[in-house]
C-alpha cells in the first residue's frame, strides 16, 4: 500500500517484466477492499506467468473501450452540443440509448456491419414504428460518418441499408376539398336560372363542383360562389356544362 502526503492510500504491485521493473495501480482504498486487492494482485500474478503484461493489457482494454460504438456516439454527440438545442440532445440521446446502445454499444464501431446494424433497426420496424426506423438509421450514419472520419471505422454502413428499410408513407393535409357531382335539371332554383345556366333540352343533369356548406354569420349555410370560368360567357347561347354552387338568394324586400 502506497500512503500519500493528503492522506490517501493506494493499492500497489510491483513487477518484472522483461528485465525491467514496473508498477501497476489495483485501485484506492476504502474503495477497494484488502480481500479485492489481492485478488487483483493474484489475477496479475497469473498474467505475468503467462508472459503477459498486465499494465499493457489494461491499456489496450481502455484503447478499446473508447473504439466502441457507444463511446464514439458519446463523443459525436457531445460535439454537437453548441449546435444543436439541449431538447434536441435529448431526443437524439434517448434514441442511441433506445435503440442502438443495445446491440451495439459494446461492439467496436470499427468491426459493426450492415446487418448487424440492420438487425437492431428490424427490431424497431417490428413494432410498426417505421418512420422512426429512419430516423434512427439517419441518427447512426452521422455516428458512422463522424467514426470515419476520426480514423476509427473504415465505412458508414448505414447508408448500405438506405433501400433495406420499408418506406415511409407520405402524409398528405386532411384540408377541406371539394368533389365534382351532377344535380339534376328539376332543382334548379330561380337563382341559378337568373345566373344564365340555360337546362339542356330534354332536362338531364348539369356537372358541378360540390363543396361544404359553410355556416354563415346569420346560421344560415351558404355555398361558394362560382368562377368565371363556371359561367357561360354572355350571348354565347351555350348551356353551361358545370354547375357553380351559389349562397341562397337572399329574399326581395316586400314594397
Amino acid at each position: 500500500m502506497l500512503v500519500t502526503p493528503p492522506g490517501g492510500r493506494l493499492w500497489r504491485l510491483k513487477y518484472r517484466m522483461h528485465g525491467r521493473e514496473k508498477l501497476i495501480s489495483l485501485g484506492a482504498y476504502p474503495d477497494v477492499t484488502l480481500k479485492r486487492a489481492r485478488e487483483k494482485r493474484d489475477e496479475a500474478r497469473k498474467l505475468i506467468a503467462d508472459g503477459i503484461d498486465p499494465s499493457a493489457r489494461r491499456k489496450a482494454q481502455r484503447g478499446a473501450r473508447a473504439e466502441t460504438f457507444e463511446a464514439v456516439a458519446t463523443e459525436w454527440l457531445e460535439l454537437q452540443r453548441n449546435a444543436l438545442s439541449a431538447e434536441t440532445i435529448s431526443i437524439l440521446g434517448t434514441r442511441l440509448k433506445s435503440f442502438l446502445y443495445p446491440y451495439l454499444g459494446n461492439r467496436p464501431v470499427g468491426v459493426i456491419s450492415a446487418q448487424e446494424l440492420l438487425g437492431a433497426l428490424r427490431r424497431i420496424e417490428a413494432r410498426g414504428r417505421h418512420e422512426t426506423t429512419h430516423r434512427v438509421r439517419a441518427l447512426a450514419g452521422r455516428v458512422f460518418r463522424y467514426a470515419v472520419a476520426t480514423g476509427r471505422a473504415p465505412h458508414d454502413v448505414a447508408a448500405d441499408l438506405k433501400d433495406a428499410l420499408a418506406p415511409v408513407k407520405s402524409r398528405r393535409s386532411s384540408g377541406p376539398h371539394r368533389t365534382r357531382c351532377s344535380v339534376p335539371v328539376s332543382q334548379l332554383g330561380a337563382s341559378e336560372a337568373r345566373a344564365g345556366f340555360d337546362a339542356p333540352a330534354g332536362g338531364g343533369h348539369l356537372a358541378g363542383i360540390c363543396g361544404n356548406p359553410q355556416p354563415s354569420s346569420t346560421g344560415r349555410n351558404t355555398r361558394p360562389h362560382a368562377t368565371r370560368r363556371d359561367r357561360p360567357a354572355k350571348g354565347s347561347g351555350i348551356p353551361s356544362q358545370r354547375l357553380p354552387l351559389l349562397p341562397t338568394a337572399r329574399r326581395r324586400r316586400s314594397d
